[in-house]
């Protein structure tokens, strides 16, 4: 899928205009700079790990000391710097590459190089390597029909932990400003889809209604009643009919068939039960209706999803999973994919799909997604 250009050819879904070969100039752009700003992070990770192995890890130390202290020291810093940064370019396009970033430059720290001017510019340079080698995975995968792609089915169990960490409203807006902005795109792209009645799930502050297409009826639904005050400002810009409403995806107070199109944005990684929050969406959704999600899952790639599980150890506690096989869940839950997107790597998916029209629970078995 590549830009406005796969839903819209004149970019009408988000007002820009497109060059000779049909791309959107203005989606262009912006992940041009979103691309330039991983490449300084990771110069800047890459930099600031050698010089804190430098600093707090001794060359004296036994080499088991020293690699766990150098360990820390990558975790420390790429935690921090990516929490920071991750306002700017996105939480998860930051933590994914800077775990490696950290493992290559504390690689660099440990090289026997005398002088350490060039220690530290080989530091940033790694740094800079590999955080260009994921900006060039995120651009191939833009244009790879990834429903073709080999789905790995999962009997993963959601289990919630015994308790979680209360963010400030304000801290959790902050850390979720950037990441909307580098994925606004790929939400209007996808959301230009939708019908005349849709009810979007999990509608935090509102930051992604301004990804909706204009002239819809949309209902908007959150469990988290302050979220939902904090939304209300977003939604009454919105050029069309948005209602808020209090409301949880696993019990929905609608009747069954009452929406054109259901709607989600990294919304089924904190949802307890996916397949009875999916199931509640399938029958609130009329036959023939779109599903439309933009979600978090695990890679395929081993690597990453390794780190995605490590990731989840912490996250997990903050009420998100970022380690779930939401599109086996899409399909177990009896929806039918279409068509999938990538919006980061094979992380941040575009999700199109539909409920199968009349009395088909599952999708034929000859669905190839």
């Amino acid at each position: 899928m590549n830009g406005c250009v796969a839903i819209q050819p004149d970019c009408r879904n988000c007002g820009s205009t497109t060059d000779r070969t049909g791309r959107c100039r203005s989606y262009r752009r912006n992940s041009i700079k979103f691309w330039s700003l991983d490449a300084f992070f990771g110069a800047f990770l890459g930099l600031l790990v050698v010089w804190f192995h430098e600093a707090f890890a001794p060359g004296n130390w036994p080499l088991l000391w020293s690699f766990l202290a150098s360990m820390a020291i990558v975790m420390i810093l790429q935690s921090l710097l990516s929490f920071l940064i991750g306002n700017l370019i996105g939480s998860m396009e930051a933590m994914i590459p800077g775990g490696f970033i950290g493992m290559g430059a504390m690689l660099i720290a440990y090289l026997p190089i005398p002088n350490r001017g060039i220690m530290f510019v080989l530091g940033a340079g790694t740094g800079l390597a590999i955080s260009m080698a994921f900006v060039i995975k995120d651009a191939w995968l833009r244009g790879v029909r990834m429903e073709k792609l080999p789905l790995h089915r999962s009997s993963q169990q959601v289990r919630p932990p015994g308790f979680t960490l209360r963010t400030p409203s304000w801290l959790r807006d902050l850390q979720a400003i950037g990441g909307a902005k580098r994925r606004t795109f790929a939400q209007r792209t996808l959301f230009a889809n939708m019908g005349e009645s849709v009810l979007f799930v999990a509608a935090g502050s509102g930051l992604n209604f301004v990804n909706f297409p204009p002239h819809r009826n949309i209902v908007a639904i959150d469990v988290d009643r302050e979220a939902l005050r904090r939304a209300h400002t977003r939604a009454s810009l919105y050029d069309g009919t948005l209602r808020l409403m209090e409301a949880d995806v696993q019990k929905l107070p609608f009747q069954d068939a009452s929406f054109d199109t259901v709607a989600t944005a990294s919304t089924f990684c904190s949802v307890p039960n996916p397949i009875q929050g999916l199931g509640e969406l399938r029958r609130v959704l009329k036959p023939g209706g779109k599903l439309l999600m933009f979600e978090h899952v695990r890679s395929r790639n081993p690597m990453i999803a390794f780190e995605q599980d490590m990731m989840n150890f912490a996250m997990r506690f903050q009420g998100s999973d970022v380690n779930r096989n939401t599109l086996a869940a899409v399909q177990d839950a009896g929806f039918v994919i279409d068509r999938i997107g990538s919006a980061y790597l094979d992380v941040f998916l575009m999700i199109d799909g539909h409920k199968p029209s009349g009395n088909h629970n599952q999708p034929p078995e000859n669905e190839v997604v």
